[in-house]
C-alpha cells in the first residue's frame, strides 16, 4: 500500500494519476460479468517484483472474493512471463493442457489470446492492458469478451495541461 498524501502537502501544485487498486476491482467486475459471474481464471503477470500490476491483481482478486465466489483463479501464484507476448503464449499454452477449463484470462499482454488461437480453442473473456495488439486482435475477432484498462497516455496530456494552467496562474479543475 502506498502513503496517501495530499500534493498540496509536498508543495505541488495538483497530482495526476489513478488507483491501481481501484482500476483492478473495475477490470475485475468486467471479466466477471463478462463470465456470468462464475468460472476458472488464470492471472498472468509481467514480473511479480512490479508494484501497479499487482495492484490491480489485488483489486481484481478483491472484488471476485468479495462478489463471486464462482470465480476459482487456477494458480496460486500469478504465471510470470516479463511482459513478453511469446513467453505468455508458451506458459498459456501449458495451462491450456494442464486446465480442461479456463473461462477468464486476466492478463499484460496479449500472449494467451494467441495461445488460445493456436491450440483452435475458443478465447475465453479477457481483460488487460490497453495495447495496439490487442485492438488488432479485436478487430479481427469482434466476437471476443474482452475489456482493456487503460491509465497511461491520457495522464500525461491531463498533467501537462494542468502544469501549463498552473505556470500561467489559471485554474484548472480537471
Amino acid at each position: 500500500s502506498f502513503p496517501t498524501r495530499r500534493s498540496s502537502d509536498l508543495g505541488m501544485k495538483g497530482y495526476v494519476g489513478w488507483n491501481e487498486f481501484d482500476g483492478g476491482r473495475r477490470i475485475g467486475e468486467s471479466l466477471a460479468q463478462a463470465m456470468g459471474a462464475k468460472g476458472n481464471v488464470v492471472v498472468i503477470q509481467g514480473v511479480l517484483a512490479a508494484g501497479s500490476p499487482r495492484q490491480r491483481e489485488a483489486g481484481a482478486e478483491a472484488v471476485w472474493k468479495e462478489k463471486y465466489p464462482g470465480i476459482k483463479v487456477l494458480e496460486a501464484e500469478p504465471v510470470v512471463t516479463n511482459w513478453d507476448p511469446a513467453l505468455a503464449q508458451q506458459k498459456t499454452a501449458a495451462l491450456i493442457a494442464k486446465y480442461p477449463q479456463i473461462d477468464g484470462i486476466y492478463s499484460e499482454t496479449t500472449g494467451p489470446i494467441r495461445a488460445f488461437i493456436a491450440a483452435g480453442k475458443p478465447v475465453p473473456a479477457y481483460v488487460g492492458q490497453s495495447l495496439m495488439d490487442l485492438s488488432c486482435l479485436a478487430a479481427d475477432h469482434p466476437n471476443f469478451k474482452m475489456a482493456s484498462m487503460d491509465a497511461h497516455t491520457w495522464m500525461v496530456r491531463l498533467a501537462l495541461r494542468k502544469g501549463v494552467a498552473a505556470a500561467e496562474g489559471i485554474n484548472n479543475t480537471e
